[in-house]
């Protein structure tokens, strides 16, 4: 994979490469509700949802979707600008809409070793990232179909570099989807495994931004110590069968309310409920949750 660093040298790549047309693959999930974010910025965007035509086609708030721009568009300046990178990614094609839109609404399903029809989530830039790395030429080749690059985050240099260089992942020439037979995208065991791995890095980047963003203190430490302390949480928060992003991201903020261990030995309340094996992982975040509030509570009463 080659690398674009920055916004001025992807644009330098983009104008180099002007015979080709630049589409964004989006990630609705990502944002709070993409399609009034699109208007609101673009007055007359050319786009669609992945999702259309298909059985989830009236899923709008998280589908996925192909938008077509210029290297004049306020929303490429807009993508661009983005601290995060989980709103997907750039693919460059010289082929149409309509035939780049064929290619990605085949590709929604894959097959793998215990399944012969999978749900595939290509337009999350971490799973397309893993999944490229670890392509063999066919893969690669099936995966990237009518398109000549994609433009990635780089999850592998996330925690030298907060600022995501790009990874460039290029094929020419491309096909068109119009005029191929149909097969299904077959992920490998060793995708599976990468698709964990990167899963995870952009689940601690993420928690990186978002424990900054509650504490000063956090903000402060080194990138290796907030690394250090969210890896920490992940493991025994998963000693208590927590195992869901969701779930784990408020076991990361009680620690940074209470402190690393709070789970043995500085907080009763948390200890006799993390330890009771008659609840599940997300029952005990509801119940530590509650019992943070109660506390939060009585600490404003006795202010008063």
């Amino acid at each position: 994979m080659d690398t674009i660093e920055n916004q001025p040298q992807l644009l330098s790549f983009l104008e180099q490469n002007g015979t080709l047309v630049l589409y964004a693959v989006i990630n609705g999930a990502s944002f709070e509700h993409f399609e009034r974010t699109l208007y609101e910025i673009e007055p007359d965007p050319h786009f669609r949802s992945l999702f259309m035509g298909t059985d989830h086609h009236e899923i709008r708030n998280i589908a996925p979707y192909l938008l077509e721009l210029s290297l004049d568009s306020p929303f490429l300046n807009y993508l661009n600008s983005l601290e995060q990178q989980s709103w997907g990614y750039f693919a460059l094609s010289i082929f149409d809409f309509d035939s780049v839109f064929k290619h990605y609404q085949d590709a929604l399903f894959a097959s793998c070793s215990d399944y012969e029809r999978v749900y595939f989530f290509f337009y999350q830039s971490e799973i397309a990232y893993a999944y490229c790395k670890e392509a063999v030429e066919e893969q690669l080749k099936h995966f990237l179909g009518p398109v000549q690059s994609l433009l990635l985050p780089n999850y592998d240099v996330f925690l030298l570099n907060e600022s995501h260089p790009y990874a460039c992942c290029i094929h020419n020439p491309a096909k068109d989807p119009q005029k191929n037979e149909v097969t299904q995208i077959v992920i490998t065991e060793r995708q599976l495994k990468a698709f964990e791995t990167v899963t995870e890095k952009e689940f601690i980047r993420k928690m990186t931004e978002h424990l900054s963003s509650l504490s000063l203190a956090y903000h402060h430490w080194t990138l290796e110590q907030k690394v250090n302390f969210i890896q920490y949480g992940i493991e025994h928060s998963q000693k208590y069968k927590i195992s869901s992003h969701s779930n784990i991201e408020n076991y990361l903020e009680l620690m940074l309310t209470y402190g690393y261990q709070f789970d043995e030995t500085q907080t009763a309340w948390a200890v006799e409920i993390l330890n009771n094996n008659q609840l599940k992982g997300s029952e005990k975040i509801s119940q530590l949750l509650a019992s943070d509030s109660a506390i939060a509570r009585m600490s404003v009463a006795e202010a008063i």
